[in-house]
C-alpha cells in the first residue's frame, strides 16, 4: 500500500500537475509562449510554497486554543471495551467542538497529546474518526507518562464531527487529550 499521508498526497498532486505544465506549441515558439509557460510554473512554485510553509512553520493551530481550557475523555463502566460504543464527538470543556475547527477548511490533525490519566499504570487506545465511522487513527498511551503523538490523519471533509472512542484497563478511568491540527 502507498504512504498516502497529507504531504506526500500534496507533492503526488504537485506532479501530476508539472507534468501537465503547457508547452510551447512546435509551430509557436514565440516569447509569448515562453511568458506564458514561465507564467505557469511561477503559479505553481507559489502554491507549492505556500503549502510547504503550512506544513513547516504557523500553519499548525491548537485545540483546546486557551491554557483553562482542556477535553476530558472517560472509559465507561466496563473496561477492556470502547466507550462510547458509538464515536461521541470530541468537545472541551466549555462546550467547543473540534469539529467547529473544520467547518470552514478540510483538515489534518498532526498531532495527539494525552495526560493527566486518572489511574496510573495502565493502557488506554484512543481511536478517532470523523462522520459515521470513518477512522482516522488509533494511539495507545501507557498511564504513566505525558504522550506526543505525531499522528498523520486522513483528511477530515469540511464540516466533518471529529468522533472519539477510548479503551481503558480500568471503568471509568480519564484523561485529558489535546490536537494540533492544520487547515487546507
Amino acid at each position: 500500500m502507498v504512504d498516502q499521508t497529507p504531504i506526500r498526497r500534496f507533492f503526488n498532486s504537485i506532479k501530476a500537475k508539472t507534468d501537465n505544465l503547457p508547452a510551447a506549441p512546435a509551430s509557436e515558439t514565440t516569447a509569448a509562449a515562453a511568458v506564458l509557460q514561465a507564467q505557469a510554473a511561477a503559479n505553481l512554485a507559489a502554491a507549492i510554497n505556500a503549502k510547504v510553509d503550512l506544513f513547516n512553520s504557523g500553519g499548525e493551530l491548537v485545540f483546546p486554543e486557551k491554557s483553562d481550557e482542556f477535553v476530558l475523555i472517560a472509559e465507561g463502566a466496563a473496561p477492556n471495551v470502547f466507550n462510547p460504543a458509538v464515536a461521541a464527538e470530541i468537545v472541551d470543556n466549555n462546550g467547543i467542538k473540534l469539529s467547529s475547527k473544520f467547518a470552514a477548511s478540510a483538515g489534518y490533525i498532526t498531532e495527539v497529546i494525552m495526560y493527566a490519566f486518572s489511574v496510573a499504570s495502565e493502557t488506554h487506545i484512543l481511536e478517532l474518526s470523523y462522520g459515521a465511522g470513518n477512522i482516522i487513527g488509533i494511539v495507545r498511551a501507557f498511564s504513566d507518562w505525558t504522550y506526543v503523538f505525531p499522528f498523520k490523519s486522513k483528511q477530515i471533509p469540511l464540516g466533518a464531527q471529529v468522533k472519539y472512542r477510548i479503551m481503558a484497563q480500568t471503568a471509568l478511568a480519564s484523561c485529558r487529550v489535546s490536537f494540533r491540527y492544520v487547515l487546507g
